[in-house]
Order: structure tokens, then C-alpha cells, then sequence
């Protein structure tokens, strides 16, 4: 075995071990949007104990379920998620056969920042990579195969994250920007084919093939207009500079560059950021223009200023894992839970209070016992309890200025999926030791939870 290869598998199998240990030292799993692809893997793995709300794509949560019917638990999704870290280093290192990218990449502010995280973003950033590989070799080697190689997996992207899709557009504009019509038609053909599983999953699951696009572009249109549940979105300025350091502290490099030679790259990369920050601008999303930015990084970058960049980002990486460290807010809950369900086995549990309305969320994400039969959403609760069926509805309207006889209209919104009463229903946990529900009253409290019983259950 030469050096290289002797080095390459120190290296990763020194990165693989990193992420185990990560993962079983931080137990947290609620990051952002987690529960739009948890909830889904333990549902089609059978261990979940509530219904499911996702806005965004199903097909990450049903790739997760089959894992998770090997082995249930969060720190197999979790391994099972972050392993595509180490593909993505391996991939980085296939295309340039250089270390220094490999070292990048392994010691990536944002890299680590995601390793925690149940996300799709973390398998679109290597699908992402691999697309890019073989739009390459088209570009050197001019042969169609490469373009069925390249659109695959940006199409697989697409069906895993939903940002993926505007993503995908600036990727197809730059590339085959000046390029020849029947290329650009033969490679979004493709894309197509890829992107296709979505409309059968939408459709098998949900009888509609463009349920999750509808609900992508709906709440993607929200955002912009903050509306609805984005009406506060703010922009710390924390992260603007942590843009510019997540990556790499050496990202600035990007001005030695030839622009020539480099200029499809760096414009795919300028959109997207420009994006991402027009939108909720959050630090995760920089996973996804990592591989590539690293592997330009690494054309440009001295030994000398790698080793600088190694330690900067090791301070970087404390402080962006120190939270998830410092906070066990999630094991005390599941501690709760995990008593409640031995202390009044296979009941039914309404979930919340007014300023915790997705509990049942929280909950059904941190159980992984089979002991609680079910936790309801507070706000189906108030739904029921207010007769009403609709949680959202929005309206947008013309206003005509002029003699115009009549008006535009375009109206949405989500409603419940079922009728139930809930009637039947005698037991409600809260992180409040007090509630509004008319005859509930405070029975047991424990480290963080509280549990309520209907006045008229005898038990």
C-alpha cells in the first residue's frame, strides 16, 4: 500500500470515528427542521406517537425508515445521516487527488456544525458534488454519458431537499450557459427522470403527485412575504460573518483564483448565497456550497496557510458545538417521558399549552419507547374545542385602480386531515404546572413535565 492510500485511510477513519463520538456525546436532535424528516422515518419505521406534519419532501424520511427498522434510535439516524460526510470526502478527494482538500474538508467549521443534524441538506451537498464531477468530465471529454451521470444525481438532490430545486436551476443556467440546446434539453430530460420519484411517492402516499411541491413553493412564498409563521425572521449579523468563516477561514483565497477558468463556479456560487441570504439565511444551508467552494480553496491555499486555517477552524468548531454541549434540556425531557409512559402505560396524551403548541412535535421526536399510545397536537386540541377546521388560510387579492370589472383572487391554506373529537381523550402532558383545559387537573410533576387528568376519569 503506497503513502497516499495508507494517509487517506487515516484520515477517514479518523474523521468516521470523530462523528461516532460526536454523535454519542451530543444527544440533542431538535435542529431545525428535523421534525419534517424524523417524525416521517420513525412513522414508516413504526415508532412514532403522534401524526405527522412535514412541509417539506417525504422521500428523505422513507430512505431513514428503512435504517431505522434496523435499528431504532436517534443515534443511528444520526450516524446514518453524517455518514455521507465521509462520502463527500472521499468524493472531494477522487476529483482532486490532493489532501489539502481532504484536510478542508475534515476540518470544516460547518462540517462539524452538521454533524449532529438529521438533514437532507447533508446527502444533497455530496449529490451536489458528484453532479459537479461529471459536468466536468462532459466539459473535457465531451461524451452524453457524462451528462445522464451529472443530471442523476442532481435530480435525486431535488427530491431529498426541496432548496435543491432553485439550486438546481442556477446549476443547469451557469453550466449550460452558451452551450448548445439539445445538451441543455438532454441533461434536464434526465433531471426529469430523477425528479419523477417525487410525483409517484406524493402520489402513492397522498393521492396528488405535487402535494410536498405545492407546500415547498407555498411556504417558500410565505418566506419572502414574511407571512404567516415568517413574519419575524431575522437576520443576525453573526452570520454574515460566519458566512464568510464556516466554510473556511481561508475562504477570502477565492481572489486568487483564475475567474477565467473558475467563473462557472464562482457565479453558481453567488447565487445561491445571494439566495440563501435573501431568504432565511440560516448557517446550515452553507453545507451544500462546501464541497465545491473547498475543493477551489485547494487549488490556491499554501501548507503554511493550511495549517492556520486548521487552527482557526478548530476554535470555530468549539464554539459552534458548545451549545449542543452546554444544553440538556432535551435529555431531562426524554428522562419525563420516559417515566410518564411507565407510570400511566398506552394512554392517550393531549400535548402543550398556549405557548407550546408544537409539543406533541418535541415529544414524538425525543420517545423512542412504545409505551405511549399517542400525543396530540395542541392545536388540533383548539381546533376541536373552537369548531373550526382551518390552522392557516390566506388570501391574496387585486385591487383594482382602474374601471376593471372584476377582481383576481388566489387563496390557500392547511386544514385538519381527520375529524376527531378527542372526547376520549383523559391525560395531558405540559412543561407548565397549570392549564386552561376546563377539567384538567395537576396529578403528577416531574423534572420538566407535568402530567394532567380529566376531573371526571375515575382512576
Amino acid at each position: 500500500m503506497d503513502k497516499n492510500n495508507r494517509d487517506l485511510i487515516l484520515i477517514i477513519t479518523g474523521f468516521s470515528l470523530v462523528i461516532i463520538i460526536l454523535n454519542l456525546l451530543i444527544k440533542n436532535i431538535l435542529y431545525t427542521d428535523v421534525g419534517d424528516y424524523l417524525t416521517v422515518a420513525k412513522y414508516f419505521s413504526n415508532n412514532i406517537v403522534s401524526r405527522i406534519r412535514s412541509t417539506h419532501s417525504w422521500v428523505y424520511g422513507l430512505v431513514l425508515a428503512q435504517f431505522l427498522k434496523i435499528w431504532s434510535s436517534a443515534f443511528f439516524a444520526k450516524i446514518i445521516n453524517s455518514s455521507f460526510l465521509v462520502f463527500t470526502a472521499l468524493l472531494l478527494y477522487n476529483i482532486t487527488k490532493d489532501k489539502k482538500a481532504l484536510f478542508l474538508w475534515v476540518l470544516s467549521p460547518v462540517v462539524f456544525y452538521m454533524i449532529p443534524q438529521i438533514s437532507p441538506i447533508l446527502p444533497s451537498a455530496f449529490l451536489l458534488l458528484l453532479s459537479y464531477k461529471f459536468i466536468k468530465e462532459y466539459e473535457s471529454k465531451e461524451k452524453l454519458k457524462y451528462l445522464i451521470y451529472s443530471a442523476s444525481p442532481l435530480g435525486l438532490s431535488s427530491i431529498l431537499w426541496d432548496s435543491m430545486i432553485p439550486i438546481s436551476f442556477f446549476f443547469i443556467l451557469v453550466f449550460f450557459f452558451n452551450r448548445r440546446l439539445k445538451e441543455s434539453l438532454f441533461f434536464i430530460i434526465f433531471y426529469f427522470i430523477a425528479f419523477s420519484i417525487r410525483f409517484i411517492v406524493d402520489y402513492s402516499l397522498f393521492n396528488y403527485p405535487f402535494f410536498s411541491l405545492f407546500r415547498f413553493f407555498g411556504g417558500s412564498l410565505l418566506v419572502y412575504l414574511r407571512q404567516g409563521n415568517y413574519t419575524h425572521i431575522s437576520n443576525p449579523i453573526i452570520n454574515y460573518v460566519l458566512y464568510l468563516l464556516i466554510i473556511s477561514p481561508f475562504l477570502f483565497k477565492f481572489y486568487k483564483l483564475n475567474f477565467k477558468e473558475y467563473k462557472k463556479e464562482l457565479i453558481f456560487l453567488l447565487l445561491t448565497v445571494l439566495m440563501f441570504i435573501s431568504s432565511s439565511n440560516q448557517l446550515r444551508y452553507v453545507l451544500i456550497l462546501a464541497p465545491i467552494s473547498i475543493l477551489l480553496i485547494s487549488k490556491v491555499i499554501t501548507k503554511k496557510e493550511l495549517i492556520i486555517s486548521s487552527v482557526i477552524s478548530v476554535l470555530l468548531i468549539i464554539f459552534l458545538l458548545y451549545p449542543s454541549f452546554a444544553d440538556n434540556s432535551e435529555k431531562l425531557i426524554q428522562d419525563d417521558l420516559n417515566q410518564i409512559s411507565k407510570d400511566f402505560p398506552s394512554e392517550v396524551f393531549f400535548a402543550g399549552n398556549e405557548q407550546e403548541s408544537d409539543a406533541y412535535l418535541v415529544y414524538s421526536l425525543i420517545y423512542w419507547g412504545k409505551d405511549i399510545k399517542e400525543v396530540i397536537s395542541w392545536q388540533d386540541l383548539q381546533l376541536v374545542l373552537n369548531n373550526k377546521t382551518n390552522f392557516q388560510q390566506y388570501r391574496y387579492e387585486s385591487k383594482a385602480k382602474v374601471g376593471e370589472t372584476r377582481n383576481v383572487w388566489l387563496e390557500f391554506g392547511v386544514s385538519r386531515a381527520d375529524n376527531r373529537t378527542y372526547e376520549d381523550v383523559d391525560y395531558l402532558i405540559s412543561s407548565k404546572n397549570e392549564t386552561t383545559l376546563k377539567d384538567f387537573k395537576l396529578v403528577r410533576s416531574y423534572k420538566v413535565l407535568n402530567v394532567f387528568r380529566k376531573e371526571t376519569t375515575k382512576k
